[in-house]
């Protein structure tokens, strides 16, 4: 039994990068992207800091007052430092 031939249709797009957009088949969007210093999220286990924050930042100069000993990986449960989100906002 043969089998009917299957007619594929290739769309192909022409895109052309204007100064801050780009143009797809005539649909035009901006496309943004920002790249900030950014590191896994890691927070203080120090039962002495009273801080109970996590830095998402390598820019934060906060995080620095974390013991090698102390430093965990992950959030720990705790809100985001409110220095490493001032530098997030502004895409430092």
């Amino acid at each position: 039994m043969a089998h009917s031939p299957v007619e594929i249709k290739r769309t192909h797009y022409r895109i052309k990068q204007g100064r801050d957009n780009l143009r797809i088949a005539g649909v035009n969007f901006t496309l943004r992207l920002e790249f900030m210093p950014s590191m896994s999220p890691h927070y203080s286990a120090d039962p002495n800091d009273k801080k109970h924050v996590y830095h998402n930042n390598s820019a934060c100069t906060e995080q620095n007052n974390i013991e090698k000993k102390w430093d965990k990986q992950g959030t720990g449960n705790y809100p985001l430092c409110h220095h490493c989100k001032t530098l997030n906002d502004q895409g430092k």
